[in-house]
């Protein structure tokens, strides 16, 4: 009787011993965490099915969650806005833009003086201007830089060479070059002249302006990404009792993140 009395006092303390308690209530622990996770998944097995809402879905709280959505395409709008940056090529650039300009005057003067007649001249001062196309303004032009006095030709080449250096101090890019010369060009002529001393002066800026302004790829993105860290997140606030998802509908991944936020199953949300 007594053997019998000490072995259940050593299976009850085996039994009660800290060791296994710790490990009773961990399983304990773990069963009920399983539990929890079993019933949240198929919870949001009723609500989402295939990705559809099977019902609709109230906030439950007051949820204030971030709308990346909306935030990153703040970024990117405000990111486009800024301009790309350009740094000064080459100097030798701006030397040889102004060389080719006083060779190609000292051409056009060579045409004017030959003997040969208006019809050959006019077709020499195109192949120099590299002119292809049929166009009157350009004839006007070109008919102004062959017949006009020694002395209105000196005065639009002291335009035209004024007008171009302070483009070049400018700085002017290969894009400005394909889509607004001609209005950048404007801006540095005089006013006074006439539209054929304009045209003509445009013409001839035309055939020896190159870019000596390039686009600085590493100093661009570095503006655009301090314009993007820039904005602040927009936040939204879902109250108590707002519908988050209706029936039917496909959650948006705002409505995504706020089912998060109110406890849905994580991974199936994604």
């Amino acid at each position: 009787m007594n053997n019998l009395l000490k072995q259940s006092k050593k299976i009850t303390e085996s039994v009660f011993s800290q060791k296994n308690i710790c490990i009773m209530i961990f399983l304990i622990t773990l069963l009920v965490l399983t539990a929890l996770l079993s019933s949240r998944y198929y919870l949001f097995q009723d609500i989402i099915e295939n990705g559809v809402c099977q019902k609709d879905i109230y906030a439950s709280k007051n949820v204030k969650i971030i709308d990346t959505e909306k935030t990153e395409k703040r970024k990117r709008e405000l990111a486009e806005k800024i301009d790309p940056i350009l740094t000064p090529a080459q100097d030798s650039i701006n030397d040889y833009v102004k060389k080719s300009f006083n060779e190609l005057l000292t051409s056009i003067i060579q045409i004017r003086k030959s003997k040969s007649s208006d019809i050959i001249k006019k077709q020499n001062m195109k192949d120099l201007l590299e002119i292809q196309d049929n166009n009157h303004t350009y004839d006007v032009s070109i008919a102004y830089l062959i017949k006009s006095s020694d002395k209105n030709f000196e005065k639009i080449s002291t335009e035209a060479v004024s007008a171009l250096n302070k483009i070049l101090e400018r700085g002017i890019s290969e894009n400005e070059i394909l889509n607004n010369v001609n209005k950048i060009i404007s801006k540095y002529v005089n006013s006074s002249l006439s539209k054929t001393q304009h045209d003509s002066i445009r013409l001839l800026i035309k055939k020896v302006i190159l870019p000596n302004m390039v686009y600085d790829e590493f100093s661009t993105d570095i503006a655009r990404k301090n314009a993007m860290n820039a904005v602040k997140p927009v936040e939204v606030t879902f109250l108590k009792g707002k519908k988050v998802t209706s029936k039917g509908e496909i959650p948006t991944k705002l409505q995504k993140d706020i089912l998060k936020k109110l406890g849905y199953n994580f991974y199936e949300i994604d």
